[in-house]
């Protein structure tokens, strides 16, 4: 039988609220940064404009100084060739640092906008990443967990008879083409054994008015969900949601 769902707590959703707070700061951010980006664009634009008219200007010049050095003497032609090419090159040097400038500063803008786009992405799956991840989290704590039972342990694992065990046979799943992410396991208290399933639907329709974590298990438990999604939202180990949770369960029920 599966345990009902009940309301939210009121420390989840108010998580999820400062999330969604977040997120719309961060979105205010990237309006600005793509108003800065867009008006460096038109800087960019306007310099290239002019770095064409300065060149325009320069072969105008070019030509002028040309007809000047015609008429120059020949000491004075010497002089003239060595000291335009040092002007000529600082003219270049400055239009290539204006050009670089813009680059640098569009590239800062870019990155920039990357962050914030990469931050709004993160921010907006919060809530559907944390659980998936607080599953594998709970499935890799319990592998761990058989293993060392079983090496300290050479019998049978379903054998009612031998002493308490936190978990065995645990399963995870991830189902992506659904969103659904699910962990079974069992567990054993004073010979008495308990089979669960928790799982939880990324962009389950409704899920702010519900509980991420749906729990099912051979026996109804009050609470039984709810206090699973407290331990999991407050990143308990499993071993303390059984210790604490599920085995004094039991003993109510028996």
């Amino acid at each position: 039988m599966s345990s009902t769902s009940t309301t939210l707590e009121p420390a989840f959703l108010e998580f999820i609220k400062e999330k969604e707070k977040e997120i719309i700061e961060s979105t205010d951010e990237l309006k600005q940064v793509k108003d800065e980006e867009l008006f460096l664009q038109r800087q960019k634009h306007q310099l290239e404009a002019i770095k064409g008219s300065l060149d325009f200007i320069l072969r105008q010049k070019r030509e002028d100084l040309e007809r000047c050095r015609g008429g120059l003497t020949k000491m004075q032609q010497n002089i003239f060739d060595q000291i335009f090419p040092i002007v000529e090159n600082i003219h270049h040097q400055e239009l290539l640092t204006m050009e670089l400038t813009s680059q640098l500063q569009l590239k800062q803008i870019s990155r920039d906008v990357g962050s914030i786009c990469s931050k709004i992405t993160q921010e907006s799956h919060l809530h559907d990443n944390t659980p998936g991840d607080m599953l594998w989290s709970w499935f890799r704590e319990m592998k761990e967990y058989e293993a060392t039972y079983q090496l300290h342990n050479n019998f049978s694992l379903e054998n009612d008879d031998f002493p308490d065990c936190h978990f065995f046979h645990p399963s995870y799943i991830d189902m992506k083409a659904t969103g659904k992410v699910q962990l079974t396991f069992s567990t054993r208290y004073k010979g008495f054994c308990l089979h669960l399933d928790i799982s939880h639907e990324r962009n389950l329709p409704g899920e702010e008015h519900s509980m991420p974590y749906k729990l099912s298990s051979d026996f109804a438990i009050d609470s039984l969900t709810l206090s699973a999604n407290r331990s999991l939202f407050n990143k308990d180990s499993a071993q303390k949601f059984v210790e604490e949770i599920v085995w004094p369960s039991l003993d109510d029920i028996r």
